[in-house]
């Protein structure tokens, strides 16, 4: 899941897995440096098989991209043929209807997306949550940026801590978090202004 740096968490697939640096980690809890959710784990073997199901039924299509990201998984069609688009949504939620993963999944789409993860009671809130009890110190102040819907449920437990949340992107969008930047590259300068400060 890392890109290889060092001394530095890290969180994917909505905080379905958490993997931190293991000496940071052993001090505090020796059992906790890599952490996936046991249900989402279990979802993997049926997850490779939709993706096989949805390789066979769309082969042939141009402009469908499968992104399988082993405990969740998206079909990106963005770039296929407008004439393709209603097979390709048809095929996709027969996909979803047939194998033992059936009624165990949490579909979510967007502009020519769909994402598929395993139904459980999980999401970034409580991966902020978890990391939280490893990391936290007293006088700390956990910050948490985000661009998505689903990064509302982070900024909702750094409310309820005291922390600072940020929505990157339009300042016109809803969000609860507390700040509004409009790009990573803002972010980048405000994160680099605080740690100039902080020296």
């Amino acid at each position: 899941m890392s890109i290889g740096l060092e001394n530095i968490t890290y969180a994917g697939n909505h905080g379905l897995e958490i993997e931190c640096p293991p000496y940071y980690c052993q001090e505090r809890s020796p059992e906790t440096t890599t952490f996936i959710h046991p249900i989402a784990e279990e979802f993997k073997p049926g997850l490779k098989r939709l993706e096989q199901r949805l390789k066979e039924r769309l082969a042939g299509i141009d402009g469908v991209l499968i992104e399988n990201k082993g405990l969740t998984m998206s079909l990106h069609y963005r770039l296929a043929k407008e004439s393709a688009v209603k097979r390709i949504e048809k095929v996709f939620l027969e996909a979803i209807g047939d194998g033992e993963i059936r009624g165990k999944l949490q579909v979510t789409g967007g502009k020519k997306v769909f994402e598929v993860r395993p139904s459980v009671e999980w999401n970034k809130g409580k991966a902020v949550e978890w990391l939280l009890q490893i990391y936290a110190t007293p006088g700390s102040l956990p910050i948490f940026a985000g661009d998505d819907v689903t990064d509302e449920d982070g900024f909702e437990v750094l409310h309820s801590i005291g922390g600072i949340s940020i929505f990157v992107g339009d300042a016109t969008a809803s969000s609860i978090a507390d700040y509004c930047l409009d790009s990573p590259e803002r972010l980048y300068l405000w994160l680099e202004k605080l740690l100039e400060e902080r020296q």
